[in-house]
């Protein structure tokens, strides 16, 4: 069965390791271009305020390593993925970043990552199995991000 096909509970690890190289190097083909749309519509909008007094540059670059991650390593159930994200969901709760725009972050920045694949593959096969292991992956990064907050908001 492809993926897609079938079980609603797609977990990344069950990508072909192929797919995930194939799909991150297209991301990171336009993953420059990307983080600067990214940052460039955070800044303009209201959440600008958010990054006053941050380091932008290391904020792009931190992404970067993130995300590479999630699409090189197969197993991201590993407790340094998870401190990470505490870390991260400490920080957004720091700055006052709400869910509405955390989740539209992930949105603006899955929208590219179907941009950059579809731009890049080699015809709809590959497109179809691209855009799947990019949902799955992109979905499953919010899911943990989301246990992470609730696992947090009840020891609080």
């Amino acid at each position: 069965m492809d993926p897609g096909e079938g079980d609603i509970w797609l977990n990344p690890d069950d990508i072909d390791p192929d797919v995930r190289q194939r799909a991150w190097e297209l991301i990171e083909a336009k993953f420059e271009k990307i983080i600067d749309g990214f940052y460039r519509s955070v800044l303009a909008s209201e959440h600008g305020r958010l990054l006053a007094n941050q380091d932008v540059v290391a904020l792009k670059a931190k992404q970067k390593v993130h995300w590479r991650n999630l699409f090189l390593q197969a197993e991201a159930d590993n407790r340094a993925y998870y401190l990470r994200l505490e870390r991260m969901y400490a920080r957004h709760r720091e700055i006052g970043l709400d869910n509405t725009s955390y989740i539209s972050a992930y949105i603006f920045l899955l929208g590219s990552f179907h941009r950059a694949v579809l731009k890049g593959s080699a015809g709809p096969k590959e497109a179809h199995q691209l855009i799947v292991a990019v949902n799955t992956i992109v979905a499953s990064d919010i899911n943990r991000a989301m246990e992470v907050q609730h696992e947090t908001l009840l020891i609080d």
